[in-house]
């Protein structure tokens, strides 16, 4: 049985057994946009405000990625998702101690505990 790839699982049948009908890899499953949350919208708001960018991905730059998409996590799940707000000066503000605190006062276990400020002071 063929199925058209636009088109939607057929009720009561598993992803897996679609997946074969269709002759593609589970891991191929479709990905549907969410959007963006509020907070993201607020952050990237910001960011172009202050002419902010964070660094593109080219070739062989895959994993330069992943200590600014670990940073951006730490920084939703500790201070964004736990303090809510609509105010974006607030928001701003309350960003930049947080970064402070991070860079500042918070021991990193990948660089031996150590305050990043301490780490790579020039």
């Amino acid at each position: 049985m063929k199925m058209n790839l636009a088109g939607k699982r057929p009720t009561g049948m598993s992803y897996s057994r679609y997946c074969k009908e269709m002759q593609i890899a589970r891991s191929t499953g479709y990905y549907k946009a969410k959007g963006e949350s509020r907070e993201n919208i607020a952050i990237m708001n910001l960011m172009d405000r202050h002419s902010v960018s964070h660094p593109t991905a080219g070739k062989g730059r895959c994993k330069d990625n992943i200590w600014i998409e670990r940073f951006w996590r730490t920084i939703k799940q500790e201070y964004i998702y736990l303090r809510p707000t609509d105010d974006v000066r607030v928001l701003m503000e309350g960003i930049r101690s947080f970064i402070e605190y991070y860079n500042r006062k918070r021991p990193h276990q990948g660089i031996g505990n150590q305050l990043p400020s301490y780490r790579y002071a020039a």
